[in-house]
């Protein structure tokens, strides 16, 4: 090792293989070892839970293009997701099921949702839209008559049914008879109106 000085003049000590070849760089090391520390990075045996922007990607995706186009399917593909729908905001889940559908080509990655109490109508609408934009299978539904949500997610279940039997229809044919629905709901439910 030889001795260098640093900014202040105080030695450091460098190695004479860092002095030889410059400086390191990452996209020089073997895919297998830049999988390995993508994986270090990216992989997590916990539950990823995801509340309102699905978008939120960790930082290390952000950092090239070439990193993303290496490293998204990493993260996409073996990793579990939980997103926690509040007040029926479910449209931001849209975009981020579409990426990992893209990047994780073998389907290994995990996805699930759960919504949490509270109705809002307009949120339902734009998660309906969103869903029939992106042509996308519904969301399976499973609910237990005894969860004290159980009609709310009769509701959100059957809107979807509706999107789903007219899916080749066009958005404001579709919007117009769910709003027939959420008439009839907001009568019986006030929570709904």
């Amino acid at each position: 090792m030889a001795a260098k000085r640093d900014s202040k003049g105080r030695f450091i000590k460098t190695p004479a293989a860092y002095r030889r070849f410059g400086s390191f760089r990452f996209f020089d090391l073997p895919p297998e070892l830049r999988n390995r520390c993508y994986r270090y990075a990216l992989s997590t045996a916990d539950t990823i839970q995801l509340v309102g922007d699905a978008r939120m990607e960790p930082a290390l995706l952000r950092a090239s293009r070439q990193l993303r186009g290496e490293a998204a399917s990493i993260y996409y593909a073996e990793n579990t997701f939980l997103f926690i729908i509040r007040d029926m905001a479910g449209a931001e889940m849209v975009p981020f099921r579409r990426l990992q559908l893209r990047f994780s080509k073998d389907a290994r990655g995990v996805f699930g949702f759960t919504v949490a109490p509270g109705v809002n109508w307009a949120n339902l609408l734009a998660w309906l839209k969103a869903h029939h934009a992106h042509r996308r299978r519904a969301p399976s539904w499973y609910h237990r008559s005894e969860d004290e949500r159980y009609h709310d997610l009769v509701i959100v279940a059957a809107a979807f049914d509706v999107v789903r039997m007219m899916r080749n229809e066009d958005w404001t044919r579709i919007e117009a008879l769910l709003e027939i629905l959420h008439k009839a709901v907001a009568v019986s439910n006030p929570t709904w109106a």
